[in-house]
């Protein structure tokens, strides 16, 4: 059994492949969008087969975990959000509920297409 109140650091998917099978009740996500943004230690512009493959990986490995009664929450940029929801839902078999959108309050401008106000 996992320690209640603990934030457990590292790879996910290596800390997620040592945990019992049906252990986790909830997992809340929010991957790297794959747009760009500088990390210090991650590559942020995959190509997208290789953006959807890694998070192929890591989302089998949430799947593996969770508790039959468990809940997946995914927060995603609009770029990716309906090919992660057809690889969790087709793929690994996730049973979808909704979307929660977070709508923003502040604007983000752009030259180039229609602002963001929200993400998923």
């Amino acid at each position: 059994m996992l320690p209640l109140d603990q934030i457990v650091t590292g790879d996910c998917v290596a800390k997620m492949n040592g945990m019992p099978a049906g252990s986790v009740d909830l997992v809340f996500a929010d991957p790297p969008f794959n747009i760009g943004y500088l990390y210090s230690s991650y590559d942020d512009e995959k190509t997208c087969d290789e953006y959807l493959a890694f998070s192929e990986k890591w989302m089998k490995a949430v799947h593996r975990v969770l508790k039959p009664s468990g809940s997946f929450f995914l927060a995603i940029g609009d770029e990716y959000a309906a090919d992660l929801t057809v690889i969790a839902r087709r793929k690994l078999g996730f049973n979808m509920r909704n979307w929660i959108i977070w709508h923003y309050t502040f604007g983000q401008q752009t030259k180039k297409m229609f602002a963001k106000s929200h993400t998923h």
